[in-house]
């Protein structure tokens, strides 16, 4: 049974794939990296600039696995759009910076095919 209070979100199925991708990183230590990333909400009012934090073992270097990128990402909306303590927030796309560009990681199902990333 779904929680109806979670949307159902669709993910960038070609990033999963990569084993490595080139993240814009804003903090490395021997443990973890920090992605940057944004959050959109669907009033389209507002986005949230946030971090993605990834484990080193998930990484080749300073450049995180797809799978691990994506995993960071559903934590970050459950943090974000359903944290402890405040009423659930509408989200409907978490962004990271790749190669320079902003890439759509998470998307809030609509029925509608994925966008691909440009």
């Amino acid at each position: 049974m779904q929680d109806r209070h979670r949307p159902q979100w669709r993910v960038a199925k070609e990033l999963a794939a990569c084993p490595s991708l080139n993240a814009e990183v804003l903090l490395s230590t021997p443990l973890s990296i920090v992605v940057r990333a944004r959050l959109e909400f669907a009033d389209a009012r507002e986005s949230r600039d946030t971090e993605l934090v990834i484990a080193r073992q998930r990484c080749q270097g300073d450049r995180p696995s797809g799978l691990a990128l994506l995993a960071a990402a559903r934590c970050c909306v459950r943090r974000l759009a359903f944290g402890a303590g405040t009423a659930p927030r509408a989200a409907c796309r978490l962004l990271a910076c790749i190669d320079g560009r902003w890439q759509l990681l998470l998307d809030k199902a609509s029925g509608r095919p994925a966008p691909t990333p440009h």
